[in-house]
């Protein structure tokens, strides 16, 4: 059977964690148990006003389209069917696309896994300071503690590689010097 993606943009005038937490996880699972889904991830978006977009790898994309059709009309979302368009100029084809969509649904998993926890706003920037300040050292060791105690790890963190990015001149993060 052949697969492909779908895209759907799910737009709500609510909170997006909500959205993603109560309608797009769970659409995403049960896809997944109905033989729907392969992969998925999503994307916080605002062009054309806040959504989230939703991105499944199936091979029915009628009937996967119909289940995120109906769950969303029962709710206050609004759903509109999208082409999927990869980003090949960034991405590269072939292999290469398939691992990004493969980290985007790995990242996908793991950004909701996050928000169910419901970290605070502090929580979240110094999940985020870890996971980008210290790219050769893995954030599962802040992932596998408590939200309360992610701002001491991000705090603390790999003291080799902060010193390494402060180190580094501010123009290879595309900042102005």
């Amino acid at each position: 059977m052949s697969v492909s993606w779908l895209s759907a943009h799910l737009f709500d005038p609510g909170d997006l964690d909500d959205l993603l937490l109560e309608t797009v996880r769970p659409l995403i699972t049960e896809l997944t148990a109905d033989g729907l889904c392969e992969s998925a991830f999503f994307l916080r978006h605002a062009d054309g006003g806040p959504h989230i977009r939703m991105r499944v790898l199936t091979g029915d994309p009628g009937a996967a389209w119909e289940r995120i059709r109906a769950r969303a009309h029962t709710l206050r979302t609004r759903p509109v069917l999208v082409p999927y368009e990869p980003e090949t100029d960034k991405y590269g084809t072939g292999a290469a696309i398939e691992a990004a969509e493969r980290h985007f649904a790995e990242s996908s998993a793991l950004a909701g896994r996050v928000l169910a926890q419901r970290p605070s706003p502090a929580q979240r920037v110094a999940l985020t300071c870890r996971a980008s300040c210290s790219p050769s050292s893995p954030a599962t060791p802040v992932r596998a503690r408590p939200p309360s105690a992610w701002p001491r790890a991000c705090a603390g963190g790999d003291r080799t590689n902060q010193a390494r990015w402060r180190s580094r001149p501010s123009r290879s993060y595309g900042m102005p010097s």
